[in-house]
């Protein structure tokens, strides 16, 4: 039943954000990156995740762009195979990108692998609890678990305000995200 449910609301999910305009996008992107700036404190030259939008999320390349300032490294995912965590490579904007698995933009093979202490999450929805949904393929949550078996990591998940849900059916697998910033506020679970 919870595949299901889920697999209803990502459509609708994606229905939501396709309606969106290019110019309005871009807008809520800075919004929400103005609310990252603002209210998420990241420890001195961390290790940064973010990723390369796809159907229509939120971009985090605003806040990327903005944390190279800060002397942080920055890092996109690049995905292995079904089943298997991600892995991360350094990136800064600019770079040259490969086409990965699923279309998706990654950086090229030979970039640095880096262990991220702080990871920008693409969501298709959230919920109060702090809760994700994502595409369905599990990356991030087979991921986030393995990085915390070994390390601290903190989870910022990003969205628009209109992709949240009163509450996700979470399972044991799921991940919780320490935040969630949308272009009206910042909510916070740690």
């Amino acid at each position: 039943m919870n595949t299901t449910f889920k697999t209803i609301l990502r459509k609708h999910h994606y229905q939501l954000m396709a309606k969106l305009g290019t110019q309005e996008r871009e807008k809520m992107d800075l919004q929400i990156c103005d609310h990252f700036k603002r209210h998420i404190s990241l420890p001195n030259h961390a290790v940064i995740a973010g990723y390369s939008p796809i159907k229509n999320e939120c971009s985090p390349l605003p806040i990327l762009e903005d944390l190279v300032r800060y002397q942080h490294v920055l890092a996109l995912p690049a995905i292995l195979g079904k089943g298997k965590p991600l892995v991360f490579r350094a990136w800064c904007p600019g770079d040259a990108m490969d086409v990965g698995e699923y279309g998706i933009l990654e950086p090229r093979n030979d970039a640095p692998l880096v262990n991220p202490s702080v990871l920008v999450v693409p969501m298709v929805g959230f919920d109060v609890n702090g809760y994700r949904l994502g595409h369905g393929g599990g990356f991030y949550d087979r991921t986030i678990e393995m990085i915390r078996k070994h390390q601290s990591l903190l989870c910022i998940g990003i969205a628009y305000h209109f992709q949240q849900i009163e509450r996700l059916p979470a399972e044991a697998h799921d991940c919780r995200m320490d935040y969630i910033v949308t272009d009206k506020e910042v909510l916070a679970f740690s």
